[in-house]
């Protein structure tokens, strides 16, 4: 529902309140709209929920430092020195960048191609949309 935009999505969220008696994962699925209630319904307006025609799609900077330190340390105990030595390459490499952004140089990141596939297929899913090739309900 974040992809929608602002205008539709309470009234997404209350057309999926209907109980699917077909579906076998009803139980799984009454659990996710009550998460989803109590998570996001209730405590923030959809506007702020709304990453429809957002070009930064988190609102955690942690979350983008954990995935980066996740993509680079391939285990999921490694040593501690191990763990260290690349806290301090992260460290380094961000001092670099931040001493070229002080020289006026941009910083110019590759996207790995799942990010771009899915950022194509986002665009995709938007504009069957605004065109009426997608409907929601």
């Amino acid at each position: 529902m974040p992809f929608l935009p602002a205008s539709l999505i309470r009234l997404t969220y209350t057309f999926l309140q209907v109980p699917d008696l077909t579906n076998l994962e009803s139980g799984k699925l009454e659990q996710l709209r009550k998460c989803f209630k109590k998570s996001w319904i209730t405590q923030i307006n959809p506007e702020e929920l709304s990453i429809y025609e957002a070009e930064i799609t988190t609102n955690n900077a942690a979350e983008s430092y954990h995935a980066k330190l996740k993509s680079i340390i391939k285990t999921p105990h490694p040593r501690v020195w191990n763990f260290l030595k690349t806290l301090n390459n992260i460290i380094e490499d961000i001092d670099n960048e931040m001493g070229r952004l002080r020289l006026g140089h941009s910083i110019s990141r590759s996207w790995k191609s799942k990010h771009v596939l899915k950022d194509q297929q986002r665009e995709v899913i938007k504009e069957k949309f605004i065109f009426g090739e997608l409907i929601l309900w």
